[in-house]
């Protein structure tokens, strides 16, 4: 991958309970934690007593991780995605780009839009602000480490809504005609530093 610092992956961790109970209840939670609160002592220790809680996690095994959502996306010297920011530039046998630097295809380290090319969030887990969540830490993520000045995306019109509630602007439709065209420009600032 040329550019991994610029995706995002949120994934879904299943533990197994390795915990032995004769409580077929507890077996079938993946963490449990338990609260023990110690009693205040008796006469003029009472106030000094440790009355903080002490918690116990059952021990349990991991047993797999499912990706569920990501952000994939490249660096461009354009102010939007365009078709040929989307398209391979040719590459040697190193994997190096072979084409002049003035060639908008593919990655551009010195690029300073953030072309987001991909935003997906597993049917079975949408509708429960998983990909607002994961767009809203992207932005972070990216205003933080400072890689460029803008993000750049292409949606259909449904979806404007959804990206203007996690500060991207439609900037209209799209000169992009990809998968038959019908996209609008969107872009974003990098969020300032607080």
């Amino acid at each position: 991958m040329t550019c991994p610092e610029l995706c995002l992956g949120i994934f879904v961790r299943k533990f197994e309970d390795n915990t032995k109970s004769d409580d077929a209840e507890d077996a079938d939670k993946e963490i449990k934690v338990e609260e023990d609160a110690k009693p205040a002592e008796d006469g003029e220790n009472a106030d000094k007593a440790d009355k903080s809680p002490n918690y116990h996690l059952t021990h349990s095994t991991f047993q797999s991780e499912q990706l569920i959502g990501h952000v994939i996306a490249t660096k461009t010297n354009a102010f939007n995605v365009s078709d040929s920011s989307m398209e391979i530039p040719e590459l040697d046998s190193y994997g190096r780009i072979v084409s002049p630097s003035n060639d908008p295809r593919g990655h551009h380290e010195e690029g300073r839009t953030i072309a987001i090319h991909s935003v997906v969030v597993d049917p079975d887990y949408q509708g429960q602000a998983i990909g607002t969540t994961l767009l809203n830490d992207y932005i972070q993520r990216m205003s933080t480490l400072k890689h460029a000045d803008r993000f750049a995306l292409l949606a259909h019109e449904r979806l404007i809504p959804f990206y203007e509630r996690v500060g991207f602007e439609s900037k209209g439709v799209s000169e992009c005609k990809f998968s038959g065209g019908g996209w609008y420009d969107l872009q974003a600032p990098l969020v300032a530093d607080d």
